[in-house]
């Protein structure tokens, strides 16, 4: 909107006065949906349970707590630092964000029928893998979203024991540990879907190969509603050192990197939602992550 407005008053008066056809532009038919097109939004499943995941790149205070990191050092290898020429955002005041979503019979299966304190319940594989492949990854690593492939996931383990049973509630621990690790030939694709260094932009000096790892434990709690048969809560966190790629740079001084899991209560109808980026790009393999073989060397 051309014109100088020194306050949200004046532009929106200015606004105002637009003519109609200018306020509100006709939206051109996007045609039929096509669920197999790469990147296609899609709804969410009936009876689906959602958990918002933020990631942020953490640092250590005054008195050794963790809190969120106000600059990354990305002068390795020769490189220049956000604003320096490589393209990056230097604030990290936001986290990303992303959300998990679970199946009515996913979710339903994290309950046993008969809840004891003390009691182990397993989690189906095709969750656990969602978790590790597609919500425990350093999203500043890339930029629009990324994952990891079957093969950088070397090990993973991930399980619930029942804490607590009262007649109105079930509560749960969660507690886990990932290692992820790929390495690959300068210019070559470490897989998955994990940006490669740009030194044309990052103006480093490389080795002949580079890696990526992430070390990370998870921890965190889930409590479900006897009465209304719903969760109401599923509170974890992931904490690890990341080493590999940070947009178009590389570092290999670790980075303490947290993942945070917050239940999303809000009732939203399915249009309000928008289908997490390794659904939308992975289609098939997002539901069942398990049956994803590794790439063959």
């Amino acid at each position: 909107m051309k014109g100088r407005h020194k306050t949200l008053r004046d532009a929106l008066a200015a606004f105002a006065r637009l003519p109609e056809a200018e306020r509100r532009p006709a939206v051109e038919d996007r045609g039929p949906y096509n669920p197999k097109l790469f990147y296609a939004d899609a709804p969410p499943p009936p009876g689906a349970l959602f958990v918002n995941v933020f990631c942020r790149p953490l640092e250590r205070d005054s008195k050794g707590r963790f809190r969120h990191a106000r600059k990354i050092d990305l002068r390795e290898f020769g490189g220049v630092g956000p604003g320096e020429g490589n393209g990056l955002p230097g604030d990290f005041s936001e986290p990303q964000r992303e959300c998990l979503w679970l199946k009515e019979p996913e979710w339903k299966s994290l309950i046993p029928a008969k809840a004891t304190k003390g009691q182990d319940v397993p989690i189906p594989a095709p969750i656990r893998q969602r978790i590790f492949l597609f919500y425990v990854f350093n999203w500043f690593a890339n930029s629009g979203g990324g994952y990891w492939a079957p093969e950088h996931l070397r090990k993973g383990e991930l399980g619930l024991t029942v804490e607590e049973v009262t007649g109105a509630t079930v509560r749960l621990r969660l507690r886990g540990h990932a290692s992820f690790f790929a390495e690959a030939a300068v210019g070559k694709s470490l897989g998955g879907h994990i940006s490669g260094p740009a030194t044309s932009e990052s103006r480093q000096k490389l080795p002949p190969t580079y890696q990526v790892a992430y070390d990370v434990r998870l921890e965190g709690l889930l409590e479900y509603d006897r009465a209304t048969k719903r969760f109401t809560r599923f509170d974890a966190v992931a904490l690890g050192d990341y080493r590999g790629m940070w947009g178009v740079s590389y570092k290999v001084r670790p980075v303490p990197v947290g993942i945070a899991f917050l239940l999303d209560q809000r009732d939203l109808p399915p249009e309000g939602r928008h289908a997490p980026f390794a659904l939308s790009a992975l289609h098939e393999h997002y539901w069942a992550p398990d049956r994803w073989a590794p790439r063959r060397p």
